[in-house]
């Protein structure tokens, strides 16, 4: 897989590992996830979090490349008088695929569950709870079947330019917020692989619905004014 970005995450090293440019990867869309960016996000998101349901110093946080998911924990470790959050840590709480789900390039997202299914894990104890085979199960569960809230979306970043205009960015970088540190580059990378593997795919099944004879007599090389007989009287 080619890919094209000024920036650099930390999985790109495995595009000149493995030379293919069968598939390209335009990520000029792309900005640095740094963790004072990420801690951001996740003040404005655990603020939110904390005044609906008032559970525990933790947020969720759902990754979603292709079919693939990996549903984290992020607890809350420092927050000075309630201001921003300024570290946190992050725990694997499942990975998974999932081949009903839409077909997504790069999706990163804090999310919150029903509100019994937290008042439960609450009731029950802490993070240890939390990580239980049965809730695990049931947190798969809810995401494979769309039953949960997104709080706040990494895939939106304005920068400021000079002129007091803004500049979009949706492609999150993953390799400064400490997700490096959980899932393995060949992983993120794979996964990448198999979207636009998948995006191909699924274009050479469309471009070839609704074909008449004709058009698949073209399309397999033969000339039809001159490549078939008459039938004869």
């Amino acid at each position: 897989m080619r890919i094209i970005d000024t920036n650099y995450d930390y999985y790109d090293y495995l595009s000149y590992q493995y030379v293919d440019n069968t598939f390209t990867f335009d990520r000029r869309d792309s900005y640095v996830l740094s963790k004072e960016v990420f801690c951001e996000k996740l003040s404005a998101s655990f603020n939110a979090f904390k005044r609906a349901f008032n559970v525990g110093d933790y947020v969720f946080l759902k990754l979603q490349i292709c079919h693939t998911f990996w549903l984290f924990l992020v607890e809350i470790t420092e927050q000075p008088y309630n201001r921003q959050i300024s570290n946190y840590d992050i725990t694997l709480i499942a990975s998974w695929k999932n081949y009903n789900s839409n077909r997504t390039l790069l999706s990163l997202e804090t999310i919150t569950f029903p509100f019994f299914t937290l008042y439960n894990i609450q009731r029950r104890g802490g993070k240890e709870n939390i990580l239980t085979d049965k809730n695990v199960s049931e947190f798969i569960e809810l995401v494979n079947s769309s039953k949960y809230e997104q709080l706040k979306s990494f895939n939106y970043f304005e920068i400021r330019n000079g002129d007091y205009s803004k500049t979009i960015k949706t492609l999150p970088l993953l390799g400064m917020c400490g997700i490096q540190e959980i899932i393995p580059a060949q992983d993120v990378y794979q996964s990448l692989e198999e979207y636009f593997s998948l995006e191909q795919q699924s274009a050479e099944r469309r471009e070839s619905v609704g074909l008449t004879d004709k058009d698949k007599i073209i399309n397999h090389g033969f000339d039809i004014t001159t490549s078939f007989r008459t039938k004869k009287e």
